[in-house]
């Protein structure tokens, strides 16, 4: 019992966060993969509402985007689970961001708003 634990736990120290929109992509690509093989296939309903949910919750449709998006604020040495956070939040202003996401307070106003403005104008060309 002991190693399957630690092997679960060795299995998630080398887990990406993902952010909802990604997380509704994948779910999606899964679903649309399990139909191909069986056009009959539907989801069971654990999967088919954590589907909806990530679709609803979205702040991002497109793959590349998300792409451009976790680029931006990997650059600016944004941490995986800030990364996570900004890109599924929609945060608009630097005090917005350092209210739910603490640990962006290491930023000034002015670089982090700067850098929610390149991610919302990724959004708006989607």
């Amino acid at each position: 019992m002991a190693d399957a634990a630690s092997e679960s736990a060795a299995i998630f120290k080398k887990a990406k966060t993902l952010t909802v929109s990604e997380v509704a992509i994948l779910l999606q690509e899964h679903v649309q993969i399990m139909r191909q093989d069986n056009p009959d296939y539907q989801p069971n309903m654990l999967l088919a509402k954590t589907l909806e949910y990530t679709q609803q919750f979205s702040s991002n449709k497109n793959r590349e985007t998300l792409e451009k998006i976790r680029e931006a604020l990997y650059r600016r040495e944004f941490t995986q689970e800030e990364i996570a956070m900004v890109s599924s939040l929609e945060l608009g202003t630097a005090e917005e961001a350092k209210k739910l996401v603490p640990s962006l307070e290491r930023y000034s106003d002015e670089d982090l708003d700067a850098v929610l403005s390149e991610v919302a104008t990724y959004r708006a060309y989607e």
